[in-house]
């Protein structure tokens, strides 16, 4: 990481930082499953809550580049300017070992069948924001203001398969072994990472757009405060295919507060909040 601040006098500041970031975890495993079927139907498998199902080389590998822009003016209290960009570039990869039907339970000998899947993927994204802000004072009132806009946009790819089910012959390179519950010997999946010969499949776009408004109304008692604010938002997905998704919401949020001492405030709000979801699949559009 690495950052460079220019600051020439107080009235104005920006930075420009960079990151680069490599994380490997391991996936996220279940602890435990149900059986819905057979004599056990309804018990959990007689496992510790720790017991891990996967191969010991399962990994989730993630390098990530960002580049982040933002600048400061102010000239007085009365008004403050402060924009920013961010663009962010990432690969990720992925090796996973599940359990294949864990509804059925483990056989006599308590091995349960297992399969490999392995996804890659890449996308990057930008964003931009732009605030005004300030206070007015009249007298003995005081308004705190804001105002300012922002938008976003998002892009990836990926694919994904299984690579080896141990139930078929010749499913994959390597077929993974079973697991035995009572005397389990995990180890590495033999493969490994060698997933990138499957095509890169286009996931959906997303663009984003906001614009946001607030007061905050000081009383000439200085105990009692008012605030008052609205956004705006607007949220498009959409398929390579050309289906789309397109919402747009207006959200107010306004707020009373009132200081009982100089260390107590009691306070009233209410709010809405939107927050659009970003799964977009083929049965989604229809």
């Amino acid at each position: 990481m690495a950052a460079l601040t220019y600051k020439p006098d107080r009235r104005f500041s920006t930075t420009l930082t960079y990151e680069r970031m490599k994380v490997s975890s391991v996936p996220e495993q279940e602890n435990n499953f149900r059986i819905t079927s057979g004599a056990s139907n309804g018990q959990y498998y007689p496992v510790p809550k720790e017991f891990f199902w996967g191969s010991l080389n399962d990994r989730v590998v993630r390098e990530t580049n960002s580049l982040i822009w933002d600048a400061t003016w102010s000239e007085s209290e009365a008004l403050k300017i402060r924009g920013g960009l961010t663009y962010q570039d990432y690969t990720q990869s992925w090796q996973n070992t599940r359990v294949r039907n864990p509804q059925n339970g483990p056989d006599r000998r308590g091995e349960v069948r297992r399969y490999v899947s392995g996804r890659q993927g890449g996308g990057r994204s930008y964003s931009g924001s732009l605030d005004f802000s300030g206070t007015l004072r009249h007298g003995s009132w005081r308004n705190d203001w804001l105002a300012g806009f922002g938008f976003g946009h998002s892009e990836g790819s990926s694919s994904g398969r299984q690579v080896a089910n141990e139930s078929i012959s010749g499913s994959g390179a390597f077929p993974v072994a079973p697991l035995n519950i009572f005397h389990p010997v995990p180890g590495d999946y033999l493969s490994g990472f060698r997933f990138g010969d499957d095509p890169l499949v286009p996931a959906p776009t997303r663009d984003d757009r906001n614009f946001y408004l607030q007061d905050m109304l000081h009383l000439p008692n200085g105990r009692t405060r008012l605030m008052l604010g609205v956004g705006w938002s607007r949220y498009k997905s959409e398929l390579q295919t050309d289906a789309a998704t397109k919402t747009d919401k207006w959200s107010p949020r306004l707020a009373v507060m009132h200081d009982i001492t100089d260390n107590t405030t009691v306070y009233a709000s209410y709010g809405e909040s939107f927050v659009p979801q970003a799964s977009l699949t083929y049965l989604d559009t229809s």
